[in-house]
């Protein structure tokens, strides 16, 4: 156990793969040098048996806490309710089918805790099927300011990979119901709260993904979801006019684009980052 205190918190869904939960739990457990004091885990709505043996199993050996809820909601939901279940102010989030390296945690926390920070991430790599298979790698801005800058043209940290202090979570209004911009709606109102930054110059966060995930990345529906966050951020005070109506054109490019060119667009944004 850690003497600093912290949950770890993730969602799960039916749909989700029981070998990708299995790996991703173990990944903020059994493998990390720096072990978290209790693992949230939310059901959002009634999960197939497969996956919920895979919980069973790792609750045997690990300090599991588990929510469940009636009926999916959505990740926005799950997460708003997990945060609150949360017994410590210090809140590292996973996803379910991605992977955490085993020091993690050990590089996160103490930098988070020394400095104050309310909302830490990381840099990342994506992988398909094996981890090793590594088919982009994604950095972002490190300090305060710069992220906040970069806040205005997308989102500026990878949420998976983040530390997240509780009362500023709660500050800002929790997780909102806000499908595919849970975390960029979040960022936006920590933001306007007054919340710190941080981003550690370093990959400690393995993304799963696949060229349906890029499929599911585009479309009309993610484009009406993103004209409506640009439209809330600039209502908030976050956007100018100019701004928001420069990343919505910019947007209909990208999701409006064959799947094949969008994740040739999406490598080449990453890796001007790197």
């Amino acid at each position: 156990m850690s003497e600093i205190e912290f949950s770890v918190l993730l969602s799960v869904y039916s749909k989700e793969e029981p070998e990708y939960l299995d790996q991703a739990l173990k990944s903020v457990w059994v493998n990390q040098t720096l072990k978290p004091n209790e693992i949230v885990i939310v059901k959002d709505g009634p999960l197939t048996q497969e996956l919920e043996l895979v919980i069973d199993n790792f609750a045997e050996n690990a300090p599991v806490q588990i929510v469940s809820i009636a009926k999916n909601g959505g990740l926005g939901k799950a997460l708003a309710l997990g945060v609150t279940k949360c017994s410590y102010e210090i809140i590292a989030r996973m996803d379910s089918d991605d992977i955490s390296t085993h020091d993690r945690f050990e590089k996160q926390i103490p930098i988070f805790t020394k400095d104050k920070i309310d909302v830490l991430s990381s840099w990342s790599s994506f992988f398909e099927k094996d981890i090793n298979n590594t088919i982009a790698t994604k950095k972002r801005p490190e300090f305060d300011a710069e992220i906040k800058s970069f806040a205005k043209k997308r989102s500026p940290v990878c949420h998976a990979s983040c530390i997240l202090r509780k009362s500023a979570i709660l500050k800002a209004g929790n997780y909102q119901h806000f499908p595919l911009y849970e975390d960029y709606d979040l960022w936006v109102r920590m933001i306007m709260t007054g919340a710190k930054f941080y981003n550690l110059q370093d990959y400690v966060y393995l993304i799963r993904t696949s060229d349906g995930q890029f499929g599911r990345r585009g479309g009309l529906k993610y484009l009406i979801t993103e004209i409506r966050a640009q439209n809330k951020f600039r209502k908030l005070g976050f956007l100018k006019w100019h701004e928001s109506a420069k990343n919505i054109m910019i947007r209909v490019i990208v999701r409006l684009s064959p799947n094949f060119i969008r994740k040739r667009i999406y490598k080449i944004i990453w890796s001007r980052n790197n």
